[in-house]
Protein backbone atom coordinates (compact mmCIF):
# COMPACT_ATOMS: atom_id res chain seq x y z
CA UNK A 1 0.00 0.00 0.00
CA UNK A 2 1.35 3.32 -0.98
CA UNK A 3 0.84 6.39 0.81
CA UNK A 4 0.43 9.87 -0.82
CA UNK A 5 3.20 11.70 -0.36
CA UNK A 6 5.41 8.85 -0.25
CA UNK A 7 6.03 7.41 -3.50
CA UNK A 8 9.60 6.32 -2.21
CA UNK A 9 7.97 3.22 -0.47
CA UNK A 10 6.25 2.01 -3.87
CA UNK A 11 7.68 -1.38 -5.22
CA UNK A 12 10.24 -0.97 -7.84
CA UNK A 13 7.50 -2.65 -10.22
CA UNK A 14 5.06 0.42 -9.82
CA UNK A 15 7.91 2.89 -9.63
CA UNK A 16 9.24 1.67 -13.18
CA UNK A 17 5.27 2.22 -14.57
CA UNK A 18 5.58 5.62 -13.01
CA UNK A 19 8.84 6.44 -14.43
CA UNK A 20 7.77 5.57 -18.20
CA UNK A 21 3.92 7.01 -18.01
CA UNK A 22 5.28 10.50 -16.79
CA UNK A 23 6.67 13.23 -19.33
CA UNK A 24 9.87 14.49 -17.70
CA UNK A 25 11.78 17.80 -18.91
CA UNK A 26 15.03 17.09 -21.25
CA UNK A 27 17.20 18.50 -18.47
CA UNK A 28 17.00 15.49 -16.36
CA UNK A 29 18.77 13.27 -18.84
CA UNK A 30 22.08 15.54 -17.60
CA UNK A 31 24.11 14.30 -14.77
CA UNK A 32 24.48 16.80 -11.99
CA UNK A 33 27.41 16.28 -9.27
CA UNK A 34 26.94 17.43 -6.43
CA UNK A 35 30.46 18.00 -4.78
CA UNK A 36 31.05 21.09 -7.32
CA UNK A 37 26.91 22.78 -6.45
CA UNK A 38 26.88 25.16 -3.60
CA UNK A 39 24.31 22.99 -1.50
CA UNK A 40 24.21 25.34 1.13
CA UNK A 41 22.87 28.32 -1.57
CA UNK A 42 20.27 25.54 -3.45
CA UNK A 43 19.03 24.77 0.18
CA UNK A 44 17.96 28.17 0.77
CA UNK A 45 16.47 28.52 -2.84
CA UNK A 46 14.16 25.67 -1.96
CA UNK A 47 13.23 26.51 0.70
CA UNK A 48 12.29 30.24 -0.66
CA UNK A 49 10.29 28.27 -3.22
CA UNK A 50 8.44 26.06 -1.22
CA UNK A 51 7.50 28.78 0.91
CA UNK A 52 6.12 30.36 -2.18
CA UNK A 53 4.32 27.40 -3.44
CA UNK A 54 2.65 26.16 0.00
CA UNK A 55 2.50 29.74 1.12
CA UNK A 56 3.91 29.17 3.89
CA UNK A 57 7.03 28.11 5.64
CA UNK A 58 7.33 23.93 5.84
CA UNK A 59 10.41 22.76 7.21
CA UNK A 60 9.40 19.47 6.56
CA UNK A 61 8.29 19.89 2.90
CA UNK A 62 11.95 21.90 2.35
CA UNK A 63 13.84 19.47 4.13
CA UNK A 64 12.18 16.10 2.09
CA UNK A 65 13.02 17.87 -1.04
CA UNK A 66 17.03 19.25 0.05
CA UNK A 67 17.51 15.20 0.85
CA UNK A 68 15.83 14.12 -2.77
CA UNK A 69 17.88 16.83 -4.73
CA UNK A 70 20.65 17.34 -2.72
CA UNK A 71 21.88 14.03 -1.61
CA UNK A 72 26.01 15.14 -0.96
CA UNK A 73 26.52 10.90 -0.08
CA UNK A 74 28.09 10.55 -3.74
CA UNK A 75 25.40 8.49 -5.46
CA UNK A 76 24.11 9.60 -8.83
CA UNK A 77 20.78 11.46 -8.00
CA UNK A 78 17.85 10.40 -10.64
CA UNK A 79 15.59 13.94 -10.78
CA UNK A 80 13.05 11.93 -12.47
CA UNK A 81 12.59 9.62 -9.10
CA UNK A 82 12.92 12.84 -6.68
CA UNK A 83 10.16 14.30 -8.46
CA UNK A 84 7.88 11.63 -7.93
CA UNK A 85 8.88 11.20 -4.21
CA UNK A 86 7.76 14.48 -4.20
CA UNK A 87 3.97 13.74 -5.35
CA UNK A 88 1.33 14.85 -2.56
CA UNK A 89 3.93 17.64 -0.79
CA UNK A 90 3.94 20.87 -3.43
CA UNK A 91 0.04 21.12 -4.26
CA UNK A 92 1.03 19.55 -7.82
CA UNK A 93 3.20 21.62 -8.48
CA UNK A 94 6.38 19.15 -8.36
CA UNK A 95 7.17 18.91 -11.89
CA UNK A 96 7.51 22.67 -12.25
CA UNK A 97 9.92 22.64 -9.09
CA UNK A 98 11.73 19.67 -10.24
CA UNK A 99 12.46 21.32 -13.21
CA UNK A 100 13.42 24.46 -12.67
CA UNK A 101 15.69 23.60 -9.68
CA UNK A 102 17.42 20.66 -12.14
CA UNK A 103 18.36 23.78 -14.02
CA UNK A 104 19.54 25.68 -11.51
CA UNK A 105 21.85 22.92 -10.46
CA UNK A 106 23.82 21.69 -14.12
CA UNK A 107 24.01 25.53 -14.34
CA UNK A 108 25.66 25.45 -11.19
CA UNK A 109 28.00 22.62 -11.37
CA UNK A 110 29.64 25.15 -13.97
CA UNK A 111 30.63 27.78 -12.05
CA UNK A 112 33.52 28.25 -10.58
CA UNK A 113 31.40 28.89 -7.19
CA UNK A 114 28.90 26.46 -7.56
CA UNK A 115 26.14 29.28 -7.48
CA UNK A 116 24.09 29.20 -10.58
CA UNK A 117 24.13 32.21 -12.59
CA UNK A 118 20.94 33.16 -11.88
CA UNK A 119 20.70 33.29 -8.40
CA UNK A 120 23.79 35.73 -8.95
CA UNK A 121 22.14 38.25 -10.83
CA UNK A 122 19.10 38.12 -8.83
CA UNK A 123 21.32 38.81 -5.77
CA UNK A 124 23.44 42.08 -7.74
CA UNK A 125 19.88 43.49 -8.50
CA UNK A 126 18.83 42.33 -5.35
CA UNK A 127 21.97 44.23 -3.42
CA UNK A 128 21.29 47.52 -6.05
CA UNK A 129 17.95 48.09 -4.92
CA UNK A 130 19.10 48.32 -1.32
CA UNK A 131 21.78 50.41 -2.25
CA UNK A 132 19.21 52.96 -3.96
CA UNK A 133 17.33 53.00 -1.39
CA UNK A 134 20.00 53.26 0.86
CA UNK A 135 20.91 56.09 -0.71
CA UNK A 136 17.75 57.53 -1.22
CA UNK A 137 16.62 58.00 2.14
CA UNK A 138 20.34 59.37 2.71
CA UNK A 139 19.79 62.26 0.78
CA UNK A 140 15.90 62.81 1.88
CA UNK A 141 17.54 63.10 5.79
CA UNK A 142 19.99 65.85 4.41
CA UNK A 143 17.54 67.91 2.54
CA UNK A 144 15.38 67.96 6.06
CA UNK A 145 18.33 68.66 8.08
CA UNK A 146 19.76 71.20 5.85
CA UNK A 147 16.35 72.86 6.28
CA UNK A 148 15.99 72.47 9.67
CA UNK A 149 19.01 74.30 9.96
CA UNK A 150 18.37 76.69 7.41
CA UNK A 151 15.14 77.93 9.56
CA UNK A 152 17.16 77.97 13.12
CA UNK A 153 19.63 81.16 11.49
CA UNK A 154 17.02 82.71 9.13
CA UNK A 155 16.46 86.32 11.16
CA UNK A 156 12.73 86.88 12.24
CA UNK A 157 10.17 88.45 9.94
CA UNK A 158 9.32 92.36 10.99
CA UNK A 159 5.61 93.19 11.08
CA UNK A 160 4.48 96.48 10.65
CA UNK A 161 1.55 98.40 11.89
CA UNK A 162 -0.49 98.51 15.07
CA UNK A 163 -2.21 94.76 16.01
CA UNK A 164 0.56 92.38 14.55
CA UNK A 165 2.21 89.78 16.43
CA UNK A 166 5.01 91.90 16.17
CA UNK A 167 3.78 94.82 18.06
CA UNK A 168 3.63 98.65 17.25
CA UNK A 169 5.82 100.21 15.26
CA UNK A 170 8.65 102.29 17.56
CA UNK A 171 7.73 105.99 17.66
CA UNK A 172 8.74 108.26 15.05
CA UNK A 173 11.75 110.27 16.31
CA UNK A 174 12.55 112.97 14.59
CA UNK A 175 13.99 116.32 16.06
CA UNK A 176 14.02 117.75 19.32
CA UNK A 177 11.90 121.08 18.59
CA UNK A 178 9.69 118.66 16.52
CA UNK A 179 8.46 116.42 19.62
CA UNK A 180 8.07 119.71 22.21
CA UNK A 181 6.60 121.88 19.83
CA UNK A 182 7.12 125.48 18.92
CA UNK A 183 9.52 127.59 20.72
CA UNK A 184 7.88 130.09 23.14
CA UNK A 185 7.98 133.77 22.15
CA UNK A 186 10.17 135.99 24.08
CA UNK A 187 7.86 137.79 26.11
CA UNK A 188 6.45 135.03 27.54
CA UNK A 189 6.72 135.71 30.93
CA UNK A 190 5.96 139.36 30.81
CA UNK A 191 3.04 138.83 29.43
CA UNK A 192 1.89 137.28 32.13
CA UNK A 193 2.97 139.74 34.60
CA UNK A 194 1.26 142.33 33.07
CA UNK A 195 1.91 145.66 32.18
CA UNK A 196 5.91 146.86 32.03
CA UNK A 197 6.67 149.45 34.58
CA UNK A 198 9.02 151.81 34.65
CA UNK A 199 11.12 151.96 38.16
CA UNK A 200 12.71 155.24 37.16
CA UNK A 201 9.99 156.79 36.12
CA UNK A 202 8.06 155.79 39.12
CA UNK A 203 10.97 157.34 41.59
CA UNK A 204 10.79 160.09 39.19
CA UNK A 205 6.85 160.77 40.24
CA UNK A 206 7.51 160.23 43.80
CA UNK A 207 9.97 162.95 44.06
CA UNK A 208 7.86 165.08 42.46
Amino acid sequence: MSIKGTSSVVDNHAMKKLLKSTNFPECFGTKVKMDKVNVPVMTQWIERQVEKILGFEDEIVASTAANLFLDKSGKTIDPRKAQLDLAGFLEGKEGEFAEELWTLLIDAQAQPEGIPRKLLEEKKKELRQKQEQHTKRSSRGGEQQGQHSSSHHQPPARHGGRGSSGGPPPPRRDSHDDRRGPPPPANRWDDRRGPRHDNNRGYERGGR
